[in-house]
């Protein structure tokens, strides 16, 4: 089991949490993964990626994007699969200045496992 939606104080203003304090938490609670999806921002994750390996468990690294859709604001988590998943968030993090098209997080979503949720009205 793992939380998939995890914010650090990267986020700023966002989450008060640490990374050193989350990844022991999570360890604590038996996990053996520890996700990372700060919002809109990805600061922190050679510091989490390092930590992860320091207290052996597996790092799951995202990020969470605000972006339009059907002229709505919609929020995505993306996690990367592998490498070339990361070099994806890493651009798309560095073009956000607010929301992202919903183009451009399709762009960016290669190579990553794309998380999103209901808006609550029946379609």
């Amino acid at each position: 089991m793992v939380h998939l939606h995890m914010r650090s104080s990267y986020s700023l203003l966002e989450s008060p949490i640490r990374l050193e304090n989350m990844i022991l938490h999570q360890k604590q609670l038996g996990y053996n993964h520890v996700c990372l999806t700060d919002h809109n921002v990805m600061y922190g994750t050679m510091e989490f990626y390092q930590l992860c390996k320091k207290h052996n468990v597996h790092a799951i690294i995202g990020l969470e994007v605000d972006s339009i859709y059907n002229e709505e604001p919609f929020h995505f988590i993306l996690l990367a699969k592998n490498d070339m998943g990361l070099q994806n968030l890493y651009k798309l993090s560095s073009i956000i200045k607010g929301n992202v098209s919903f183009e451009e997080v399709i762009k960016y979503a290669k190579d990553c496992v794309v998380l999103t949720s209901s808006d609550g009205k029946d379609t």
